[in-house]
């Protein structure tokens, strides 16, 4: 049984967290998208649908007008990044009521599971990224704007 779903509904913006340039190279990202990233304050603007006491989608578009589209279903899905390009996910809540979010690219060879911490109008999210160049923990701290 799920605890209260916590709902990620607003805007979150970068505040904290591990540097993770790298798993940007693991995953492919080319040179001058990694620097743009790394030069943007990334804000995300995320709509969580939830209906009764079940998700239906998470959905977030980031500064750069990216949409992606989370299926909260337990269910592997397929998708095309504009950044990461072709990946399958699946995405699940934890007993804590957090989203689990597993990604892989098979073009790429990697894989992340990431845990969307929330506390109030904190969002961890806790990667643990794999890929035949690198594995690494780290995380991404975000806070939710007024």
């Amino acid at each position: 049984m799920v605890a209260n779903l916590a709902n990620y509904t607003g805007t979150w913006s970068l505040t904290g967290g591990d540097q993770y340039q790298d798993v940007l190279a693991a995953q492919s990202v080319g040179f001058v998208m990694r620097k743009i990233i790394a030069n943007l304050t990334i804000t995300y603007v995320v709509t969580n649908e939830i209906v009764g006491d079940k998700d239906v989608k998470l959905q977030d578009v980031d500064n750069l007008n990216n949409v992606a589209t989370w299926i909260v279903d337990g269910q592997e899905h397929e998708t095309k990044d504009p950044i990461f390009g072709p990946m399958k996910y699946v995405c699940t809540r934890n007993e804590q009521g957090f989203i689990v979010l597993r990604a892989w690219s098979e073009k790429y060879k990697w894989e992340n599971v990431a845990v969307w911490e929330l506390n109030g109008d904190t969002q961890i999210r806790k990667n643990v990224f794999k890929s035949p160049k690198l594995n690494k923990e780290f995380e991404m701290v975000f806070t939710k704007k007024a």
